[in-house]
């Protein structure tokens, strides 16, 4: 259901010049994180972990980005490790509203130490890509933002949708508190965490 909404929207940037807005796709942001992940057998395993985000505005309407994310589960002597780099196109219909698409290629590692034995890895490589909308209020004070994203690995054949919801709450013109869901695939998570934008020449001044 996703491919047909990239469509359109990777054809509507080519048609349209977005309004100059405040919502920046220039910015690095850490987060901690706390998930839960659904087994092949049914059970669920609870764990932390933490993940980083850097995302450039490289034209008005193209941004590249690349990040990290690592978990550790608190019962299971394991650890994933998932690496992604890609690129999206973005859309602003008003200053305080902008859509945008990422396409990202993965690399994913799993790890589990056997008690008294040692590190056994699985690695695995694949894609995702993301349909996004942002929104601000007024004051520029919170943003809102929702997303449905897809992955697929090539190796173990396996492949997930999810919804991602968040809340940024602005501290200082360049920081923002960072809070976020993720439900409705196989790992359901919160984080929490702070943004930084950098200075780009084709965003908003921030005073």
């Amino acid at each position: 259901m996703l491919r047909p909404l990239a469509l359109g929207l990777a054809l509507s940037t080519l048609a349209a010049l977005p309004a100059r807005a405040d919502l920046s796709y220039s910015y690095v942001e850490g987060s901690v994180l706390k998930n839960s992940t659904d087994t092949a057998v049914g059970s669920n395993l609870d764990g932390t972990g933490a993940e980083g985000w850097f995302s450039y505005g490289v034209l008005k309407l193209l941004h590249v980005f690349g990040g990290t994310k690592y978990s550790e589960f608190d019962d299971f002597n394991a650890s994933i490790t998932r690496v992604e780099a890609g690129a999206g196109v973005n859309y602003n219909p008003s200053p305080l509203t902008s859509i945008f698409f990422d396409v990202a290629a993965v690399s994913q590692t799993a790890d589990r130490i056997a008690p008294g034995g040692p590190r056994a890895g699985i690695d695995d490589d694949g894609y995702t890509y993301l349909f996004g909308w942002r929104e601000a209020n007024k004051t520029g004070r919170m943003e809102f933002n929702l997303s449905a994203q897809h992955i697929d690995f090539s190796k173990s054949n396996y492949a997930d949708t999810w919804i991602n919801m968040g809340v940024l709450v602005k501290i200082t013109p360049r920081f923002k508190i960072v809070t976020g869901v993720q439900f409705t695939g196989d790992e359901n998570l919160f984080k929490l965490g702070i943004r930084y934008y950098l200075p780009n020449r084709f965003d908003k001044k921030r005073d």
